[in-house]
């Protein structure tokens, strides 16, 4: 980059920065900030201001326009989250100090035209540039964003914290050391593996070299064992030789006996042909003979059966006619008893009559019968008028009692739905967290185990008066307290939770009921004073659940203490009243005071519609449908009483009723006695009339059937003629056809006799033939099996099937060989054997295997000869560095030590920094700084952790490490966000001494942010103070806050 022109003009301010230093910092649409500049001092900045107005975006703005990328940050890791709301671009501009020329600026436009892909747009020095060019401008100033021991953003002071022991020093390296140090670190670590991974290929490739060489040394033995079975292998390649000569002689001789055996068998069939016609023709001549007497016996059946059917259809005729012969005698009896019963009826009536005309002449009429009639018949009517008025009345009663009933149904079908909300709950909670809906189901089937009274899931218990509410309870209750089961005895609870996981496996959220009653959780301010603002209610007021459980949420929650009102001034609330949360317009406002400077923070969340709560019971309206009921059955019962005694009247009135109409009854009858008498005489004689109308004439009835019953036996007589000879016919033809039944039995005896005779001639035949055709068959194989193994003997030894004889030396050895298989099986198992006793694997290949064997020896050799040289290359490469390094680092971390401890002294503390390594002195990837520090006399120094210090102590121990730093690290400027968060006043106070002092000698420039600054500092020149105000009231636009001169 060429040097710039110095211009003679020149701020004398700027004389007392250093190069690199921050000259001016210029933001625009940056984060929080529409614009915002900050003209820097040369020494310490202290940057001042509340939380939340904008002081970590300075930080950010300084690390991303100089090139830094957004993960350094801390917060965001996407550009465009830097870029202001609504707001496509964000610029950052930073001037730095150029000693030798006009200062340097750097300027970075953010651009968001598509949110998924933002890109930036760079200018050094007023012209275009890269993002590559940029950080390599500001390396060559020795500005690194990304180290920790320059810039400690407020979201990295933890980070910083966390770091181990080699990060630490590899930051300290790029921070305070040489720009050599960290790179012959890095260059110590490569070589220390490289050396490992080369100590651990030399070691495989000599173990190899040893297993080679071991196995090499087995090989001498092994070649005697390869000539001794090589010797066996030959007998057995003998052997097999002959084997397949023995074999095809023994099938020559095979094939010629199965030759011999067949020609008998041959001879045999020819003569079996002889014998086999005359027996077929005896077969035929049976068959005929069965076949006429199996005709003749079918004709003569069926003749049979036709004669048996006629003398069947006789049978049944005689039946019939005995049937009607019997039939007429019963008639004429019958006819003789209805006209003895006709002359006593007759008889009968006579002699009534002669009773009533007596009775009549007998009889006196009273004239006072028709006014006794007429007073009863007025009673009766009077009676039956109230019977039908309390009818009347009865119907009204019932009528009304049916329509109660209805009505009383109704009632209990809806108070059924209505009471079916903690069915629906249960399914929700189901859905939402089934081990919680198993373990209500448990606990239903285990009540009798706990002494006291258990609550399933709180979700389950509340019920919000009107559905509207239910997101705000949804809102302030976490799932896990609405999901959780509530107990009054801790022993219970305890006792729970281990049945549930034995028998179910699972776990679920419980609770203990609070030590306060329900009545002591009252609200601090009464309702009455907040209606002015617009309250209605408070929360506690808005749902109904079981006292233990209301208290519960009470206590946790505060429900008692926060009010909700739909038409709220909320900044009024805020301004006026000490209320830390309250509900207005579907809004949650929580006001918090902060610790710093004593001022209202107030954050406001909408309340959005949730799941959980929505079943509402309407206890209103169960309330109304349970005094239906009640007044329904109250009604009903006296219904029922009232009906009961109408029909008591009814019943009491239908008697006297009863009485007097039988009263009236013998009344008409005595009145009418007369006429009925005259009326039953005047029955009685046409009923006589009647009778001797129906006489009959026996004597003609008798004739008449007795000649009847004459033509009846003349007929019967015929009937049992005819059927005499249909028995005779009969008996003869069955007496016939017993006759050819013999004789079809004796032709089919004959028949399958001679069947029998040619089917054993047959079977012999037919045996021949198979004996033959197998035969045959087998002499074919032979001759097959012959021509192979002549083929295979012939090729065992290596000759055509063409040559005459066997070779004269192979002959000679075959002779000294046995002459049957089983001797030669029995060789060459033995042999056989004796290979397998020698234990050799290679065979043939021994020598060859040998042989190769020692050349990869000798490879394997020079192969750890060259990695052996390699690695005392690398050692002494290794040494010479360290050398160089160690000693450099030794008197570095000496020096960061000697500031260290003098600091900490200072602020009546104790600390050390130490270089700390494994017990490889040699393994570089495990060298590291330890911090170590000590806060109170009666402690030993112990390492700097989240594990031996609190956070304030931590931070005091990073901030004096970074002072240590500064004093040996040549950086152009520091930035330290909030390094004094959870320290107390005390140590807050010494750091800032410590660091104005530092800061105040020739040192690198500082940016210190904070949210407060402590009473009673001391301040020098050299310091400036940056106030950051900002926030939605403040209106000025591009304030610029000067020191006064």
């Amino acid at each position: 980059m060429p040097k710039r022109k110095r211009t003679d003009r020149r701020d004398e301010r700027l004389e007392l920065f250093q190069d690199g230093s921050i000259v001016r910092i210029v933001l625009k649409n940056f984060m929080t900030y529409r614009k915002v500049e900050l003209k820097a001092g040369p020494y310490l900045n202290m940057i001042l201001g509340p939380n939340g107005t904008g002081k970590s975006a300075i930080v950010c703005g300084i690390i991303l326009g100089l090139g830094g990328e957004a993960s350094t940050t801390g917060r965001a890791s996407h550009l465009q989250e830097y870029v202001k709301f609504g707001c496509k671009s964000a610029t950052i501009f930073i001037e730095i100090y150029n000693s030798e020329g006009e200062n340097y600026t750097i300027e970075r436009k953010i651009l968001v035209g598509d949110k998924k892909n933002p890109h930036s747009e760079w200018k050094l020095n007023g012209s275009a540039s890269s993002h590559a060019e940029v950080k390599g401008f500001i390396a060559g100033l020795n500005i690194r964003v990304d180290n920790l021991c320059q810039f400690l953003p407020q979201e990295r002071v933890v980070e910083f914290v966390k770091m181990n022991s080699k990060q630490l020093l590899e930051n300290t390296e790029k921070a305070a050391g040489d720009v050599a140090m960290f790179q012959q670190h890095m260059k110590l670590v490569a070589l220390s593996k490289e050396i490992k991974e080369l100590e651990t290929k030399r070691n495989e490739v000599a173990k190899q070299l040893e297993t080679e060489t071991t196995l090499n040394d087995r090989l001498a033995e092994e070649v005697k064992r390869v000539k001794e079975k090589e010797d066996y292998e030959k007998k057995i390649d003998l052997l097999q030789k002959k084997k397949p000569w023995v074999e095809f002689e023994e099938a020559r001789i095979e094939y010629k006996n199965a030759s011999e055996e067949l020609n008998k068998k041959e001879n045999e069939l020819k003569r079996c042909r002889k014998k086999h016609a005359p027996l077929q023709q005896k077969v035929d001549e049976m068959k005929n003979k069965f076949k006429n007497c199996q005709e003749n016996c079918v004709k003569v059946q069926k003749e049979f059966k036709n004669s048996e059917k006629q003398l069947h259809s006789l049978k049944n005729k005689l039946t019939k006619l005995n049937d009607e012969t019997t039939s007429k005698f019963n008639d004429f009896e019958t006819k003789k008893q209805q006209e003895e019963k006709r002359k006593q009826t007759i008889r009968d009536a006579e002699n009534e009559i002669k009773v009533l005309t007596m009775k009549m002449e007998s009889l006196r009429i009273d004239k006072n019968l028709d006014s006794q009639i007429e007073e009863v018949q007025t009673k009766m009517n009077e009676l039956m008028q109230e019977i039908e008025k309390l009818k009347e009345e009865k119907f009204l009663k019932r009528e009304e009692k049916d329509s109660l009933e209805l009505k009383h149904r109704k009632a209990q079908a809806s108070l059924r739905s209505i009471e079916d909300v903690y069915s629906k709950r249960l399914e929700l909670l189901r859905r939402n967290n089934q081990n919680a809906y198993d373990a209500v189901i448990w606990l239903e089937a285990n009540k009798d185990k706990f002494a006291a009274r258990v609550f399933p899931p709180i979700m389950t218990q509340i019920n919000v008066k009107d559905g509207r509410f239910a997101k705000y309870f949804e809102k302030l209750i976490p799932t896990r307290d609405l999901m959780a089961f509530t107990f009054e005895e801790t022993e219970d609870l305890k006792k729970f939770n281990e049945l549930l996981w034995n028998e179910k496996r699972i776990r679920v959220p419980v609770v203990m009921k609070p030590p306060q009653e329900l009545e002591s959780f009252v609200p601090r301010i009464t309702l009455n004073q907040l209606r002015n603002y617009g309250f209605t209610n408070y929360l506690i007021d808005l749902f109904t659940a079981p006292k233990i459980i209301k208290a519960y949420i009470c206590s946790q929650f505060n429900l008692h203490d926060i009010p909700i009102g739909s038409n709220v001034d909320a900044p009024r609330v805020i301004n006026r009243l000490n209320l830390r949360r309250f509900i207005a317009n579907d809004c949650l406002y929580l006001t918090t005071v902060s610790r710093y400077d004593q001022e209202k923070v107030v954050s406001s969340d909408k309340i959005t519609d949730k799941q959980l709560l929505n079943e509402i019971l309407n206890e209103e309206k169960l309330r109304e449908e349970k005094e239906t009921i009640k007044r329904c059955r109250d009604r009903m019962d006296k219904l029922v009483t009232e009906i009961q005694e109408i029909e008591h009247k009814i019943e009491e009135i239908d008697k006297d009723w009863s009485n007097l109409r039988q009263k009236k009854k013998d009344l008409i009858l005595k009145k009418d006695e007369k006429n009925i008498i005259s009326m039953n005489i005047q029955r009685k004689k046409d009923l006589i009339r009647k009778f001797e109308n129906q006489a009959v004439d026996l004597n003609q009835v008798k004739i008449r059937v007795t000649n009847d019953i004459k033509s009846l036996y003349e007929e019967k007589l015929k009937t049992i003629e005819l059927m005499s000879n249909h028995t005779k016919l009969g008996v003869e033809l069955f007496i016939k056809k017993i006759s050819l039944t013999f004789q079809f039995q004796r032709a089919s005896f004959l028949k399958k006799k001679a069947e029998e005779d040619l089917e054993k001639a047959d079977s012999a035949f037919k045996t021949l033939e198979d004996e033959i055709r197998i035969l045959r068959n087998k002499k074919d194989s032979l001759k097959r099996e012959e021509q192979q193994k002549k083929t295979i003997a012939f090729q065992a030894i290596g000759i055509g099937v063409n040559a005459n004889e066997i070779p004269l030396d192979l002959k000679r050895e075959f002779r000294k060989l046995p002459d049957n298989l089983e001797e030669i099986n029995s060789e060459i198992r033995n042999y056989t054997l004796r290979i397998n006793s020698i234990s050799t694997n290679s065979g043939q290949n021994v020598i060859r295997d040998y042989n190769k064997r020692a050349q990869l020896i000798r490879r394997k050799q020079d192969e750890v000869n060259r990695f052996q040289v390699d690695i005392q290359v690398k050692k002494t490469e290794l040494t010479a560095l360290k050398c160089v390094w160690l000693p450099k680092l030794e008197s570095l971390i000496e020096k960061i030590n000697h500031n260290f401890g003098r600091f900490m002294e200072r602020l009546e503390y104790a600390g050390e920094v130490v270089l700390s390594h494994g017990q490889d002195a040699e393994d570089f990837e495990k060298y590291g700084i330890a911090i170590k520090v000590r806060y109170r006399d009666n402690e030993s120094l112990k390492e700097l952790s989240a594990f031996h210090q609190s956070g304030g102590e931590r931070s005091v121990a990073t901030m004096i490490y970074m002072i240590a730093l500064q004093e040996l690290t040549k950086v152009p400027f520091r930035c330290v966000d909030e390094i004094n968060q959870g320290m107390d006043n005390k140590n807050e106070r010494k750091v800032f001494d410590l660091i104005v002092e530092t800061a105040s000698k020739n040192s690198s420039q500082y940016f210190l942010f904070s949210p407060k600054l402590l009473s009673g500092l001391s301040y020098t020149e050299k310091m400036h103070i940056h106030i950051v105000l900002n926030g939605p009231n403040l209106q000025a636009e591009n304030v610029s806050f000067n020191r006064r001169s």
